[in-house]
């Protein structure tokens, strides 16, 4: 699947889903709210190796709109659920508003409270490499001209 980002303005950006079986669908969206939030699922769900977090629930033929609904609540025994469990507060690590520490803290506080465990591969070390990968794809985006095309390629080639 392929995820064009074009840069409609500093505060709008469309975005265009391209399946592997041709099916296409786009919207626009407010870049400071979703943009962020979707680098950091790609960043968090190609390095965790997901198959059916955000990006391949969409690839495997999800609506956008769907997906992009603030109020939809996933079953937290996915990989979409487990995904939106980490991406949320991962963002804030993005933001400097939380350290690693913190994020893992945090975590194993919301995991112990539905009487589950913080996956053992979100550590220190996921974080930096969420936060460089997050870093590229942020710098890719601020370099790219309006109406210029930012593309992911899902799942991410390694």
């Amino acid at each position: 699947m392929h995820v064009l980002f074009t840069k409609l303005s500093d505060l709008r950006h469309r975005v265009e889903v391209i399946r592997a079986d041709g099916t296409r669908e786009k919207a626009d969206l407010e870049t400071k709210t979703f943009l962020v939030h979707d680098f950091v699922h790609y960043a968090v769900e190609s390095l965790a190796g997901m198959t059916s977090g955000f990006f391949g629930t969409l690839a495997a033929g999800a609506p956008l709109r769907l997906l992009n609904d603030a109020n939809a609540t996933w079953d937290p025994d996915s990989q979409i659920g487990l995904a939106e469990s980490i991406v949320g507060p991962m963002q804030s690590v993005m933001k400097g508003r939380l350290d690693a520490n913190g994020l893992i803290s945090g975590l194993d506080g919301m995991f112990t409270a539905t009487n589950k465990q913080r996956p053992n591969w979100v550590n220190a070390a996921f974080v930096a490499q969420v936060q460089a990968e997050y870093d590229r794809l942020w710098g890719a985006w601020r370099a790219t001209p309006f109406q210029g095309q930012l593309t992911l390629v899902w799942p991410k080639k390694k």
